[in-house]
């Protein structure tokens, strides 16, 4: 069997599993309820009061469907399984929805009064009240066609206390609201004690003659404890200094880590880098290569401890509730943190953040502001980009193979090394960028802007471009590569022809750039 088949008949059972799962444990609980239900409609009679007349012969006559598939040739499929799933599936949707209703206590009350009161007005308007009462008491004292008078006394007490319902359920709901206020500001009280007390041991406050090992596996548990608060599960008041708590902690591990040492000779490097090529006009493929696997080698080297593992872990199980449009992400210090895929960071303000080295295979930073951001040797493979801003972002030594980067502004980006195969640039703006060495093989640049940007040492080969893209002030050197790959002789062909193409677009050598 192919791959594909392997996976479609995996899927398959997955889903048969599920639908018996559910049939297991909601549906078949509720056969016995309708074995009750059949043993106990045939003994109602016509002495029903008249209301009721009508549905308890629409429940005998639905019951009598399930025999279909016994008296008529029509399968017990149409007859007795469907009607038993049907009937089952009926009293598990009234269940749920009782269930929804159970969860707000005064709106239960209220509709309780209303249908109440409402039903015996109507009884009593429409004459029937003497029939139930008749009915009731009858069958209570055994008497047969003639029952006694109903006492309209205490009938009409009964009625009045109805009626008077309302007020009562004011006065209960006022109080029963103070109560549950009361509840409320203990539980709060508590809360906060405990929030505190597990604020000082998750930054690493604790007191008594513990060792180191057991100060930090105490350190790790209250950091855990801390994510109910970050969840806002003890409420939204516990939510935000929870948050920046945990925040000045990933600072703190990241200092402890050495990435701010990194982030300063990153800056020695670029401003060495800045002028060598403002005393020679360009830099070579061998410098750009050997600074990104310098870059490798210190990140590398930075490997996180046990308390560092623990804050990955809370920050990737957490994400939804970390990653908020309401909370500041402005320089949040997250390197290496490998998130599962398809991770959601849409549209937030995530400028200056340092996302160094973390793997975003998938993920969807559609619409983010990634200004001056820290993404050196980032995974963002098939990442979804689009519209995204990395204006003056460090990307260098970046995996963004097949991402989509659709109008995505990376004006001034830092993009040496980086792997943009094959990836979706079309409409981007990619001005006064650096793409020293970068690979973009494959890569779509149908209306792309390249102005002024670096392209010594890249890879054009098979790039797609229109007449809308623009390369006008883009440099290369005798060091990129051009041309497109024969499928028949298995080379790259057309390399003069590719290249000429390009310099049409704008594109030139960099001993023609114009001092």
């Amino acid at each position: 069997m192919t791959k594909l088949g392997v996976k479609i008949t995996g899927w398959f059972k997955k889903i048969r599993f599920k639908i018996w799962l559910f049939f297991v444990v909601h549906i078949r609980p509720w056969f016995r309820v309708q074995f009750l239900l059949w043993f106990w409609i045939p003994l109602l009679d016509d002495q029903q009061p008249k209301p009721l007349k009508g549905w308890f012969s629409f429940i005998r006559w639905f019951l009598q469907l399930s025999k279909i598939g016994y008296e008529k040739p029509m399968g017990p499929l149409y007859g007795w399984w469907l009607v038993r799933v049907l009937i089952a599936l009926i009293l598990l949707t009234l269940i749920r929805g009782v269930a929804l209703l159970l969860d707000v206590r005064p709106l239960v009350l209220l509709i309780v009064v209303v249908c109440v009161y409402l039903g015996f007005h109507w009884l009593i308007e429409a004459g029937y009240m003497g029939e139930v009462f008749a009915f009731i008491v009858g069958k209570k004292n055994g008497i047969g066609e003639n029952p006694p008078s109903p006492d309209w006394d205490t009938v009409g007490t009964q009625l009045f206390l109805l009626r008077t319902s309302p007020i009562l359920f004011i006065l209960w709901y006022w109080r029963d609201h103070n109560v549950r206020m009361n509840l409320e500001n203990e539980r709060k009280d508590t809360n906060l004690k405990d929030f505190q007390e597990t604020q000082m041991r998750a930054a690493g406050a604790i007191g008594g003659n513990f060792k180191p090992e057991r100060k930090l596996t105490l350190q790790i548990a209250a950091l855990h404890h801390l994510r109910a608060f970050l969840r806002g599960d003890h409420g939204e008041s516990f939510r935000r200094p929870a948050y920046e708590l945990f925040r000045a902690q990933l600072e703190t591990s990241a200092r402890d880590m050495g990435h701010d040492k990194i982030t300063n000779w990153l800056n020695r490097l670029r401003r060495i880098q800045r002028r060598r090529v403002n005393q020679l006009k360009q830099i070579t493929l061998k410098m750009i290569a050997g600074s990104v696997v310098e870059l490798r080698k210190r990140i590398d080297k930075e490997s996180p401890g046990p308390l560092q593992r623990a804050e990955r872990q809370i920050l990737v199980e957490d994400c939804l509730s970390i990653f908020r449009s309401d909370f500041s992400l402005t320089s949040f210090q997250i390197p290496g943190v490998e998130f599962p895929e398809h991770t959601m960071l849409a549209k937030l303000q995530l400028e200056n953040v340092n996302m160094r080295a973390c793997k975003l295979k998938k993920a969807h930073l559609e619409g983010a502001n990634l200004w001056l951001a820290h993404l050196e040797d980032i995974n963002l493979v098939e990442a979804y980009l689009e519209g995204a801003e990395l204006i003056g972002t460090h990307l260098e030594g970046a995996s963004l193979k097949e991402s989509h980067l659709e109008g995505a502004i990376l004006d001034g980006a830092y993009c040496e090394g980086a792997s943009l195969i094959s990836a979706h640039l079309k409409g981007a703006s990619l001005a006064f960028s650096h793409f020293e060495g970068a690979n973009f093989n494959g890569a779509h640049l149908e209306g792309a802007n390249l102005w002024e940007a670096n392209l010594r040492g890249a890879d054009l080969r098979n790039l797609q471009v229109d007449e809308t893209t623009n390369f006008i002030g883009a440099v290369y050197n005798d060091k990129t590569q051009f041309g497109v790959w024969d499928n028949e002789t298995k080379k790259i062909i057309n390399v003069d022809e590719e290249r000429k193409k390009l310099e049409k677009l704008g594109l030139r050598h960099v001993n023609e750039e114009r001092t």
